[in-house]
């Protein structure tokens, strides 16, 4: 409220229709959280801005309300049936009543006034006396004045309004005994005579004194004389009475139901006895009180008032709530009509501004001239018609600033020059080539480059003309010319881009390039849902070298020549419309956007949007935007209208301090009946109580039509909009836990985004949850245990058994093995006896003797060194050269290969070679010779023993005529099987004939595979 005045048509109306549970108002409060409470004989209400909401009452019914009062986060409803505390932070409602048990005690809690203490204590004025209740509800005190079921009693209608004196002490206004005082501390009732000593004044007006609804001050309160309908101001903490002066004109509209709000220390709005409201200036000082000569809203019956913590004003009436709008309007109008001198009776459409030091040129497509206005106050200054010339000269489709004192305008006409001092004018001279091409023809396109060239258009279809009026030369671009060619046949738009190419837009957009004096691109195909739209409805360009434009309903394009690339502005990035009729680029990096029913501007640094609606000031009647026009000295954007008006608004959004809206997620209701009230970070609901129902609640009494909300049930995934709809339903949510975020913004940006969460924890049955689990777990691995712990003891025993045998079969191989290599080096010793060559049976016996040492060491081990392996190997091949002269061997190491470290079974290698020597170079003629190699690969150990002796295959048939079995082989195939089970070594052994595979010569190779570590 401006101080001193009210607005009536800044008032809007609530009533049932609207959501009001009843036309009749009889109280107004304002909650800690900015909720506007409203009481009335049908109940009570909760206001946000944009909907009516009655309390859940979980605990209660809420009665008639006869009024209202607030303390911190406690409502205190007055009603028939005695005192309601409603919690405004849960909603739940706890009721103060005396138990209606005695004769004719039926109207004991029939309450006229109620009064929360400091100390939670509440105090009950009803028509048969005061009481108090403790917070738990609990009688502390009571005072009756009545004789039981006699109606006609002189008690009857006992107690008015109670209010705080000082202290514990509270002051009881009766309607005929007078005036009490309440001592809280003793819980003592005593008449006002009692304490004259403490407070003389106020006992002085015993029995003549009400006190009027309202303060203006702690302690301090308006008193209504009944007898003499005067007023007093009165101090409590110094006992100060002041007689009120009023004009007696006022004094009709003074009675004990005024209502007095106060607004600050020296004005307050009072509601009249009559009907109506004043605004009374007033010095609780001097008592003076000087009503304005206006009386507001003459037609209703006032019963509350209310100054909400914006210093907005709220008044209760019989016919609904009033509600002040508190925003200015930021978008002006003015309609041109008003400013007609003659009672123009067609209508102005609005198609040119054009600032010149003070004056604002402002021409319409009407032919009743044009309008010189104030560029402050936008006044009528002068208005100039063209009409001598031609009347359609009247007709301005724009205003070119050609000169210091010259305007062009192009007209349907012809051009027309006029001097902006003198006012003179006439058309403008133009050179015979162009002449007949705009010469009292209709000037549809006009445009100066920053050369000065003039870029003009005459009748559709007829070409565009490139002009430069200091030297007078002229160009003429169409598109049947083939020299000067125009790749489009007509022009709507123009603009400049930052390197001086002209831009021009109709059907497509083509560029004029300044560098190649020609017209080089035609774009008939853009981005966006709409790309493939070639027709233009705006133009214009940035400082950030960006073509800005617009085509049938696909927001508002930015496009880089340059680069070669799209920006776009959309509804998706917030714009309200993406049908687009005007679109002006400031250089302080705002963009104006006009669309058919908004106004909006983009800051393309800080991104932030703004959009200006009917509610925001735009005109109703000024029907679709024709122009923006930027009038860089007042810092206003000026808009024309189709009809008769001009609208304006300040040129930028960064002063534009958008605050948070309130926001709260206020109740959750289940499908079961389960209701909670502002449940804070954290719900848990079982899992049969799944279907959800959330209401949220944003407080904006400045613009809630622009209530906007989204809610996601993960922070990483999309928003899902809700549009003006502030309830969420989820049905048959699965157990697990839900983080809500629900989000309030403002469809015009006006407010910043608000985000609330909640995490949802919908809980498993019993059998689904995780004790549950791990109690079947545990029984089950419990179970498991014993059936484990019976199976080990007997795997182990079975276990330990097969070791046993075994560890006796490898033993029994082993010692196998031996009596096999001494059967076969006794066989040699023999042989040489027999055949007399007794040197070397004596060197070989030696030998073999030194051999069946090392033999019977290695016996006694699982695994021996490759070293010993060798050294083994070398002894035994000494005593096979012995018998066999004519062969060679040789025994390679690799050298990645530490033989004191690796380790490998004992006479494994020994009976391949054996078999090699015997089976293989024996039976061959020639050169005979055996490799043995050690080498590493890929982590294993390899051994292979090669000998060039007659292959494989060809023993095999040999050995097959002959009776003898030899164990030797055998014995390594069974060794490395048990090997392999006991130890997991992964050994393996091939035998290969080299004769085949296209090699000439024969022999065979045995690969041993042993592992380097084993388990």
């Amino acid at each position: 409220m401006a101080i001193g005045q009210l607005n009536e048509k800044q008032f809007v109306r609530y009533t049932m229709q609207d959501g009001l549970s009843d036309n009749t108002v009889t109280g107004l409060v304002q909650d800690e959280n900015g909720f506007i409470w409203i009481s009335t004989p049908n109940g009570l209400n909760r206001f946000d801005g944009g909907e009516f909401r009655k309390p859940a009452n979980g605990n209660g019914v809420i009665d008639e309300v006869l009024k209202l009062s607030v303390n911190k986060d406690q409502l205190l409803l007055t009603t028939r049936k005695g005192i309601q505390s409603l919690n405004t932070t849960n909603e739940q409602l706890t009721g103060y009543a005396l138990p209606e048990t005695e004769k004719g005690s039926i109207y004991i809690n029939d309450a006229y006034y109620a009064l929360a203490t400091p100390e939670g204590n509440v105090l009950m004025s009803s028509i048969t006396g005061l009481y108090s209740f403790s917070k738990n509800q609990r009688l502390n005190f009571r005072h009756d004045r009545y004789e039981a079921g006699k109606r006609g009693n002189p008690a009857w209608s006992h107690g008015r309004e109670i209010t705080a004196l000082t202290g514990d002490l509270y002051l009881h206004f009766t309607n005929k005994e007078g005036m009490f005082v309440y001592d809280n501390r003793q819980k003592k009732y005593s008449p006002i005579t009692e304490y004259k000593n403490k407070f003389p004044n106020l006992a002085a007006i015993n029995k003549l004194v009400f006190k009027l609804t309202g303060t203006i001050g702690t302690n301090k309160m308006v008193l209504h004389n009944r007898r003499t309908n005067e007023l007093f101001f009165y101090d409590a903490q110094t006992d100060r009475l002041q007689p009120c002066r009023v004009p007696a004109s006022f004094k009709q509209d003074i009675g004990w139901q005024m209502t007095w709000c106060a607004i600050n220390d020296t004005t307050a709005i009072v509601t009249s006895q009559k009907s109506g409201v004043y605004i009374c200036y007033y010095n609780s000082a001097t008592g003076v009180i000087a009503p304005k000569p206006k009386c507001y809203f003459e037609g209703f019956s006032c019963t509350a008032i209310l100054k909400d913590n914006e210093g907005r004003i709220w008044i209760g009436t019989e016919k609904g709530l009033l509600k002040e709008n508190l925003a200015k309007k930021p978008v002006k109008s003015l309609d041109l009509r008003s400013l007609s001198l003659n009672n123009y009776k067609e209508n102005y459409e609005i198609t040119a501004f054009h600032r010149q030091q003070n004056d604002l040129f402002v021409g319409t497509y009407a032919k009743d001239g044009i309008y010189i206005l104030d560029a402050v106050s936008l006044s009528l200054k002068q208005k100039i018609s063209f009409a001598k010339l031609d009347p359609e000269c009247n007709e301005i489709w724009n205003i070119l600033p050609v000169a210091k004192d010259t305007l062009w305008f192009a007209t349907q006409n012809g051009l027309v020059w006029l001097h902006t001092g003198n006012k003179n004018f006439g058309y403008v001279s133009l050179p015979p080539a162009i002449r007949s091409l705009l010469y009292e023809k209709p000037i549809s396109l006009s445009f100066q480059d920053s050369h000065r060239h003039f870029w003009l258009q005459g009748v559709w279809g007829t070409g565009i003309i490139q002009y430069d009026h200091a030297t007078k030369h002229t160009r003429i671009f169409q598109s049947s010319d083939t020299e000067n060619y125009l790749p489009v046949k007509s022009a709507s738009f123009i603009t400049e881009d930052e390197d001086g190419n002209i831009w021009i837009a109709a059907r497509g957009l083509t560029r004029w390039n300044r560098q190649t004096n020609r017209f080089d691109t035609l774009m008939e195909r853009f981005t966006g849902i709409n790309k493939n739209n070639i027709h233009i409805s705006s133009l214009t360009r940035n400082r950030q070298r960006q073509i800005i434009f617009s085509n049938r309903h696909n927001g508002v394009l930015f496009f880089n020549p340059a680069l070669n690339k799209y920006q776009q502005l959309t509804t998706a990035q917030g714009l309200p419309e993406n049908i687009i009729r005007v679109i002006l680029a400031l250089n302080n990096d705002h963009i104006w956007i006009a669309s058919r029913n908004y106004l909006s501007t983009w800051h393309q640094q800080t991104q932030q949007l703004i959009s200006y609606s009917f509610e925001d000031g735009i005109p109703q009647e000024g029907g679709v935007p024709n122009l923006l026009y930027h009038d860089t000295v007042a810092k206003r954007i000026f808009i024309g209208y189709a009809f008769n008006y001009i609208g304006w608004v300040t040129d930028s959004i960064l002063h534009c301090a958008a605050k948070d809206l309130p926001f709260f997620i206020d109740a959750i209701n289940t499908a079961n009946g389960t209701s909670i009230l502002y449940p804070g970070n954290k719900l848990k609901l079982p899992y049969y109580d799944n279907d959800i129902r959330i209401h949220v609640a944003a407080i904006n009494f400045t613009d809630a039509q622009n209530n906007r909300f989204s809610y996601r049930i993960d922070s990483n995934a999309a928003w899902v909009a809700l549009g003006k709809q502030n309830t969420i339903n989820f049905n048959n949510l699965p157990p697990g836990n839900y983080t809500l975020q629900v989000k309030a913004f403002s469809a015009s940006n006006h407010w910043l985004e608000t985000v609330k969460e909640i995490t949802i924890i919908i809980q498993p049955p019993f059998w689904k949850t995780t004790w549950f689990y791990v109690a079947i777990i545990l029984l089950a691995a419990f179970l498991v245990f014993i059936l484990v712990h019976f199976r080990i003891r007997s795997i182990r025993h079975t276990a330990s058994l097969n070791n046993l045998i075994a560890i006796t079969e490898m033993k029994a191989l082993h010692a196998q093995m031996n009596p096999h290599f001494i059967f076969n080096s006794l066989n040699s010793i023999r042989e040489l006896i027999l055949q007399n060559e007794n040197d070397k049976a004596s060197h070989y016996l030696a030998r073999f003797a030194r051999l069946i040492r090392m033999n019977l060491d290695h016996s006694r081990h699982h695994f021996i060194t490759l070293d010993q392996n060798i050294q083994y190997l070398h002894r035994y091949l000494e005593i096979e050269k012995l018998r066999f002269e004519d062969f060679m061997y040789a025994i390679t190491v690799d050298k990645e290969l530490d033989t004191t470290s690796v380790e490998i079974p004992p006479m494994l290698l020994q009976p391949l070679v054996e078999n090699a020597i015997w089976h293989g170079l024996k039976p061959k003629n020639g050169n005979k010779k055996i490799d043995i190699r050690f080498l590493k690969q890929q982590g294993q150990l390899i051994c292979e023993i090669e000998d060039n002796g007659i292959g494989i295959d060809h023993s095999s048939g040999r050995k097959q005529q002959n009776t003898h079995h030899s164990v030797g082989i055998e014995n390594i195939k069974d060794r490395i099987r048990l090997l392999n089970s006991k130890y997991h070594i992964h050994c393996m052994l091939q035998i290969t004939d080299t004769g085949g595979n296209g090699h000439a010569a024969s022999g065979t190779l045995a690969r041993l595979t042993l592992s380097l570590t084993y388990e």
